[in-house]
């Protein structure tokens, strides 16, 4: 019951709102990676050397991106929510964004300078500036026009929102101060330190506590291994750029996460079979052309899982099956895990096949 009233709370739902709003872009970016990805196929062709560089320069900017796609969604949903002027809104919150994450900013030589923040980051920073804003905007005090005569419904939420705009991004302001203060000092190290390293844990412990956070913000409609991930680079000091931040990789994206998150792979075969699902065969259809390069974001949104008590349980349990079957049979020594780099986009059980040799 709990768990019922949680994924029903208001918040939540604006959340997944903002993810959902979000799937054509994921959906066009993740298909420009997979067509780059085709280069083997295309080289009597002369294009392979054009395709790779364009497929991990999407890539890049495809992870780079999704914070601040995040924050434009999920702050011209709450602007709507709150009843603010919503262009303005968005723009303060998108300085806000920035300014408190370092997510862009532009140093003494007027040179733009980024930093890969997180959506760990983003969800909080949204919510927190737009509560603001409303905050700010309901006191009458701080209106500058108290009456509409003469002027119209959207300049009146403009021009009151310039006050409740300026202290919104000066408490910002004052937040990043502080934390530039605290880092400056030290004591955020020495909480870092306080936290176990993961690194100290072995490689299936590692594997398994990823494995939990990440579906546990799936499922909460956070992109979990993009988060997740983020994390652990902060704990363990990895900058973005360089190897993934959790050890066995190739395990998990190939015999954890058959068909994505959740390992969803079975999903749209099932609701094609089975006759009591016909409403949900378009969303099948739909979704299974995506499923066979692990891009299922079409299932957790659209089902939906996200947010829906009655998958949680197989949703966090299937990968860890999945996880249990191979490890097993590795153990008995049907095969022995590759070393190759296999790409997390390669179709199921065709890179389970590479994977083990």
């Amino acid at each position: 019951m709990m768990l019922l009233r949680l994924v029903r709370s208001q918040s939540l739902l604006l959340l997944r709102e903002a993810f959902t709003s979000l799937l054509p872009i994921i959906l066009v970016m993740n298909l420009l990676v997979l067509l780059a990805g085709f280069t083997e196929f295309l080289s009597f062709l002369d294009i392979a050397n054009l395709t790779v560089p364009i497929g991990a320069e999407v890539s890049r900017l495809y992870f780079f991106l999704i914070p601040l796609f995040l924050n434009l969604s999920l702050s011209l949903i709450l602007a709507k929510e709150k009843e603010l002027e919503p262009i303005g809104a968005v723009l303060i919150t998108i300085v806000c964004f920035f300014r408190t994450t370092g997510y862009l900013s532009i140093n003494s030589a007027a040179e733009l300078e980024s930093f890969h923040s997180s959506i760990l980051a983003t969800v909080p920073c949204t919510f927190a500036s737009i509560y603001a804003l409303k905050y700010f905007s309901s006191l009458p005090r701080l209106k500058l026009i108290s009456f509409r005569a003469e002027i119209s419904p959207r300049l009146h939420k403009t021009i009151n929102l310039l006050i409740p705009g300026l202290l919104t991004v000066l408490g910002f302001e004052l937040i990043r101060g502080m934390g530039l203060f605290i880092a400056g000092t030290g004591i955020l190290t020495s909480l870092l330190n306080i936290i176990p390293r993961s690194r100290s844990l072995g490689e299936i412990p590692e594997l398994i506590l990823f494995k939990i956070l990440s579906e546990i913000s799936w499922f909460f409609g956070i992109h979990g291994e993009l988060s997740i991930d983020g994390l652990f680079r902060l704990i363990k000091d990895i900058p973005a750029g360089e190897a993934n931040s959790y050890q066995l990789k190739a395990f998990h994206d190939v015999f954890m996460n058959m068909g994505g998150s959740g390992a969803t792979f079975v999903i749209p075969f099932l609701l094609l079979w089975s006759k009591k699902t016909k409403n949900l065969r378009v969303l099948a259809k739909l979704s299974l052309p995506f499923v066979l390069f692990n891009v299922n974001e079409l299932l957790l949104f659209g089902l939906p899982i996200i947010l829906n008590p009655t998958f949680f349980i197989p949703f966090m349990a299937t990968p860890f099956v999945n996880m249990a079957i191979a490890l097993f049979m590795m153990r008995i020594g049907i095969f022995e895990l590759t070393t190759d780099t296999i790409s997390w986009m390669a179709p199921p059980l065709y890179n389970s096949y590479i994977a083990s040799g």
